[in-house]
């Protein structure tokens, strides 16, 4: 039987469509007067401009758009009569921002972004933390509500770092007011920043930003590089005075906050297995020794300890002092040995221990260290370096063997008119003897009468070649191998400071494993002048090259190699005697 439809039913069909089709729709305007907010690397500057987007439900933007342009060197914005239809919005800003890594506002501007939810804020910062969280938030609203996303970007974001606490959202933060949300900003803005200039740091940004985008992760590459860039730049207390002194100079009161404590839980999540690297040992007698060493935590403690033996098998451990190494920076350590054989060779190494591994240093051979005295009364130490027996110190004497003066040249005239056999003090200054001993002539170096201790000689050029081989044949070279040896000679102190790792004059607490305790001395041309001391280090050898010039060997700040070049013989340069 058909029913019929009566027209109350069709009536009320019709509610029913237009109470859901009304309950559905969203009419609410947002209208604010002024929205507000900083920029902030350090502080952006007078210029920046302010675009902010209004974005739909689905993050994309709708059209509409709101423009102001930053008047103050605060980094401060407010974009009046603001009148949305969606509470979502994006605000982007490019400009120019005080670099707290140079001290100085950037060359070139940088663009941050921020994207979040004004229903309930009319005030949005603009940071690195939300311009990292951008893309992640746009990649998980495809599939959860726009709030759960914000948090869930926040935390991912926050973990990469180490940082657990609940910090305040990111629009929200701010790097001259004190509290510990504030002060994970900062810290992750001096990490992110390290040594980039701003074009590196645009296309870093970059890179980081779409990587953290796609899975709330980052590469263990971006870790290290994160890492490496900060240990390069961690002058904390700089930063620190820069950025007050930034604030300072713009009159705005800034408390700026802890920072120092998150970039080091940054370091310490983002540690490894510790660099142990061994030294020459001191305080040498017939049965015992001192052992020393470094040791770089890489900011998870280390427990330290030497091992030693008549072999590379070791068989004895001692506890090194101190036990535990904390930090990243390279820390003496050492132990004291007293149960050696006077007849065995000694060989050890360092062994450190943390969370993320065990290393060891190269394998050293106790340099059996002996004492020499010259003609005038001066003492030498002296070192074994295979089976060579060298002098430790410059030669400083002023006669023969057999009591004879060599003369002392003054007078840079006469230097290069010579004849006979002569020595000089570097820049006619007896101070710098006591230091880097005295500068000879070739003359004086072949002497018959021996300018060398009795039982000792000036080496050859061959001799010479026999020591950079056995350096180079057992694993001297920077990091333990090839002929870069010239760090395993030159002290640890005294060179001019350089940059390139496996220099002599870059991180020279590494120096001197040979015991050889090289000096730059400097040298006296053939014009009588003086040049580079502090910068180089060049000695004699007996052998001549042809009737004006003779073989030498030669260290530099900036060399890794062990050098072999010819110079004149009239050069004055540096002596070390070789036990016969």
């Amino acid at each position: 039987m058909k029913t019929k439809l009566t027209p109350w039913f069709f009536l009320l069909i019709s509610g029913m469509f237009m109470f859901i089709y009304h309950g559905c729709r969203k009419d609410e305007t947002i209208v604010w007067d002024k929205v507000t907010g900083l920029v902030q690397k350090g502080p952006y500057i007078n210029g920046t401009n302010i675009v902010l987007y209004e974005l739909n439900s689905s993050l994309g933007q709708t059209g509409k758009t709101f423009t102001t342009m930053i008047t103050n060197n605060y980094g401060s914005f407010e974009i009046r009569d603001v009148n949305l239809s969606s509470p979502y919005v994006l605000l982007v800003a490019n400009g120019y921002y005080y670099d707290e890594a140079r001290g100085t506002v950037s060359g070139s501007p940088l663009t941050l972004q921020a994207i979040c939810d004004v229903s309930d804020a009319s005030a949005v910062n603009i940071n690195i933390l939300t311009h990292l969280e951008k893309p992640r938030i746009e990649h998980l609203a495809r599939s959860m509500p726009f709030k759960d996303a914000k948090k869930q970007a926040h935390s991912e974001l926050l973990s990469l770092f180490g940082f657990t606490s609940e910090i305040d959202p990111a629009e929200r933060l701010d790097i001259s007011k004190d509290s510990e949300s504030n002060a994970v900003l900062l810290a992750v803005t001096v990490i992110i920043q390290g040594i980039r200039n701003t074009a590196l740091l645009t296309e870093f940004l970059s890179n980081i930003a779409t990587d953290f985008g796609e899975d709330g992760r980052f590469s263990e590459s971006t870790l290290s590089e994160l890492r490496n860039t900060m240990l390069l730049s961690s002058n904390l207390p700089l930063l620190r005075s820069r950025l007050i002194a930034r604030y300072n100079e713009i009159g705005q009161q800034a408390t700026i906050p802890l920072f120092e404590e998150y970039v080091g839980k940054f370091l310490a999540y983002t540690g490894t297995k510790p660099y142990a690297f061994a030294k020459q040992a001191t305080a040498i007698t017939v049965n015992g020794a001192t052992l020393q060493g470094l040791v770089n935590a890489n900011d998870l403690p280390a427990t330290v300890s030497f091992e030693y033996g008549t072999d590379t098998t070791y068989g004895h451990v001692i506890s090194a002092y101190p036990v535990t190494v904390t930090g990243h920076s390279l820390t003496p350590v050492s132990a004291t040995i007293s149960n050696l054989d006077p007849l065995a060779v000694c060989h050890y190494r360092v062994k450190a221990v943390n969370s993320k591994g065990t290393s060891f240093s190269r394998d050293l051979i106790l340099s059996r260290i002996g004492l020499l005295t010259d003609i005038d009364g001066n003492t030498y130490p002296t070192v074994l370096i295979g089976r060579q027996e060298w002098m430790a110190e410059n030669l400083k004497v002023t006669k023969y063997q057999d009591g004879t003066e060599i003369p002392l040249i003054t007078d840079i005239n006469t230097w290069n008119l010579l004849t006979t056999g002569a020595m000089c003090e570097y820049n006619n200054d007896p101070e710098k003897v006591k230091v880097y001993g005295r500068l000879y002539n070739y003359i004086a170096v072949i002497n018959t009468r021996n300018i060398c201790p009795k039982g000792w000689h000036v080496p050859s050029d061959e001799e010479w070649t026999t020591l950079s081989n056995y350096l180079t044949s057992n694993g001297y070279g920077y990091g333990g191998s090839g002929t870069d040896i010239a760090k395993s000679l030159a002290s640890e102190g005294g060179w001019l400071p350089y940059s390139v790792a496996g220099c002599t004059g870059n991180d020279m607490m590494t120096n001197n494993t040979t015991g050889f305790n090289a000096l730059p001395g400097g040298f006296r041309n053939l014009q009588g002048l003086f040049y580079s001391i502090e910068n180089v280090g060049i000695w004699y050898s007996k052998t001549a090259v042809n009737d004006a010039d003779a073989w030498f060997r030669l260290l530099n700040y900036n060399y890794t190699e062990f050098g072999r070049t010819q110079n004149k013989k009239t050069c004055g340069a540096s002596l070390r005697c070789l036990k016969d």
